[in-house]
């Protein structure tokens, strides 16, 4: 079975987000799609409640379609003692997920700085990585048309700064975000 997996902060989750994740489906045609929210940030940077980040994925997921899953496993292994960094994370799915065949979504920004993961060579052996170009960051060959230059920080100051976010983040996201109150 090919899973492909979209890790990220998804603080919160927007229309770049999924745009990726449709052209992952689309382009590889995995049988699943995990979304997978991270339980603190690699460069550490501070997040919201992981609960909120994990709930706004799982919009994301229902919106992209019953192939796609918001799941807390990064979370759930972190709270064991996990370290947190993408090659744990995948050493623990190829070990449960053992007929399972992983392809590991990078935006061209993350794959600029993989330099500064853990371990980024095993990340290679335990997943395919496919990347995809990002608006304002340096094409990667193979990476496919440019996404937009959507980044969460510019939202959440939107939010704070009482902006707009509608051309960014799906109505339901922005329903929730106002429910929980987020950003402000």
């Amino acid at each position: 079975m090919k899973v492909a997996l979209l890790g990220g902060s998804f603080d919160p989750l927007h229309l770049g987000h999924l745009l990726l994740a449709a052209e992952l489906l689309w382009r590889y045609e995995p049988e699943a799609l995990w979304l997978l929210p991270v339980a603190r940030h690699a460069f550490e940077k501070v997040l919201s409640p992981f609960e909120d980040r994990l709930a706004m994925a799982d919009i994301g997921a229902r919106l992209l379609g019953p192939r796609v899953e918001a799941l807390a496993t990064e979370q759930e292994l972190v709270e064991r003692g996990g370290d947190g960094a993408t090659v744990s994370l995948l050493r623990h799915l190829t070990a449960v997920h053992r007929n399972a065949e992983f392809l590991l979504a990078l935006g061209a920004d993350a794959y600029a700085q993989r330099e500064r993961w853990t371990d980024f060579a095993s990340v290679t052996q335990l997943a395919q990585v496919v990347v995809f170009n990002r608006t304002g960051v340096a094409a990667v060959a193979g990476g496919g048309p440019h996404l937009p230059a959507i980044a969460s920080s510019d939202i959440r100051t939107r939010i704070k700064d009482g902006t707009t976010i509608e051309e960014l983040v799906p109505l339901q996201v922005r329903r929730y975000i106002q429910g929980r109150g987020l950003y402000r």
